[in-house]
């Protein structure tokens, strides 16, 4: 539990770059009244985070599960999951790539929004999947999205697009049920829509397991390669 304000109840990283992957960040909370980023806030960092599990956090004002501050960093290959009150945040000049990530069941999918009175966010999203979030699938308060393509954006509790026009149907952005096995198991099933509907991405080579991309004639869309 983080107490103050920019807290980052499970990880802080504050400026430099470096991987950090293969962990899961679980149960964390930023509970102030101005707290953000349950399981991770990261501030003016370049580096990568890859290949995490981001499940059940809380921030009391945004971003329970990732807040990605002034980055230039790459987000990918990660399963967010069931977290309050967002499960991606991109704060004043965030630059971050979000390629390739699955978020299920947060309050919102990914909030942009500027803190500072500086420069707005305009970070790119690029073959992710975001689904049944509570409210809004991606909220857009100030920036705008560098790169919007090839993302699933599917079941919202209100609109799957607030604060930017819908893009479904636009640039390889779908609407549509992925299909996962399961209710616990958030890899693509048989027949899922996000299968070989993705675009190339250098940055992104394997999926969460390690599975090389693409396996079939073009990346899968989400975390998960089929």
């Amino acid at each position: 539990t983080a107490t103050g304000t920019w807290a980052g109840a499970g990880m802080y990283v504050y400026e430099g770059d470096g991987t950090i992957s293969g962990n899961t960040l679980d149960g964390n909370t930023s509970s102030s009244s101005s707290g953000l980023g349950g399981a991770l806030y990261a501030y003016d960092y370049g580096g990568y985070f890859t290949g995490n599990v981001v499940t059940d956090n809380v921030a009391t004002y945004a971003g329970g599960g990732l807040v990605l501050r002034e980055c230039d960093a790459v987000v990918s290959n990660n399963l967010i999951v069931d977290n309050a009150m967002d499960g991606l945040v991109s704060v004043d000049e965030d630059k971050t790539r979000f390629i390739n990530n699955t978020l299920d069941g947060n309050g919102y999918g990914i909030y942009l929004f500027n803190a500072s009175g500086g420069k707005d966010p305009a970070p790119h999203l690029a073959n992710t999947l975001i689904t049944d979030s509570d409210v809004y699938g991606i909220d857009v308060d100030d920036g705008e999205f560098k790169t919007l393509l090839n993302n699933d954006i599917y079941g919202s509790g209100e609109d799957d697009y607030t604060g930017m026009s819908d893009m479904t149907g636009s640039d390889g952005n779908l609407s549509a049920d992925p299909l996962y096995v399961s209710s616990s198991d958030w890899s693509l099933g048989s027949g899922s829509p996000c299968v070989d509907a993705g675009r190339t991405e250098s940055r992104v080579t394997e999926d969460i397991d390690g599975t090389a991309r693409p396996t079939g004639s073009a990346y899968d869309i989400g975390a998960y390669e089929q």
